[in-house]
């Protein structure tokens, strides 16, 4: 499963309302179909879907401006295309302004700029840097819990990067713990076959055999990685 896919950033544009005129209605079809293939990561297509995304996201700034909306949505959809498909400094740095451009846009707690500030923090553990990512989910799942509560999916998807984060860090332990709490709420809210409580299982199992494999003494030892493209459903 794709570290982005479920993204709010893949979200059909409607998360920013439905109105608009013709051509920002065609923006949107256009970025939905582009993202569909984006969601799915299928590294085959990653590179047409970031070429078709580039071209979409000039016509948006040329047509909507740099700050609309949507433009941001067709930017967020671009950079994870970027990261899935190893371009990754490129993606995290178009990440990081889609995220400024949200929180001055929209305001630093709506639930878009959330799923950037999310996204920022999974692009920072796919690029290497997983003790600053669980820093970010950390940062994250605060807000979340405060705006949306804490048994909306994307809160929950927040708490199983967070275990991912962890566990790429080297706290293997600690990754178990949070996962195991996590499916737990997972299984309890969203239902046992909901692909965010799926995975948060799937994701306790693989640690826990890290840990049992690698004979873990402190959360500092043998750290693990589960790849770039390893990853929660709903960040």
């Amino acid at each position: 499963m794709s570290i982005f896919r479920g993204s709010p950033f893949l979200r059909q544009s409607a998360a920013l309302g439905s109105g608009g005129d013709n051509a920002r209605a065609a923006l949107r079809t256009q970025h939905d179909r582009v993202a569909a293939t984006v969601r799915v990561g299928d590294a085959a297509e990653l590179i047409d879907a970031a070429c078709q995304l580039e071209q979409i996201l000039a016509i948006a700034r040329d047509t909507l401006g740099i700050r609309d909306p949507d433009t941001l949505v067709v930017e967020g959809t671009l950079a994870i295309a970027y990261l899935l498909g190893g371009v990754k400094t490129r993606g995290l740095g178009l990440a990081q302004r889609t995220l400024a451009a949200r929180e001055q846009v929209l305001g630093p707690d709506h639930p878009v700029t959330l799923a950037a500030a999310d996204a920022v923090a999974a692009a920072l553990r796919v690029i290497g840097r997983p003790k600053a990512a669980a820093r970010r989910h950390e940062e994250v799942i605060i807000r979340r819990k405060r705006v949306l509560g804490g048994g909306h999916p994307d809160t929950i998807a927040s708490q199983v990067a967070l275990g991912l984060a962890r566990a790429d860090a080297g706290d293997l332990r600690g990754a178990a713990s949070q996962l195991s709490t996590t499916a737990a709420t997972a299984g309890r809210v969203l239902g046992y076959d909901h692909p965010i409580s799926t995975y948060a299982r799937e994701l306790l199992a693989d640690v826990s055999r890290q840990v049992v494999t690698a004979g873990v003494r402190d959360e500092d030892e043998c750290p693990v990685s589960f790849g770039s493209a390893a990853g929660v459903g709903d960040i």
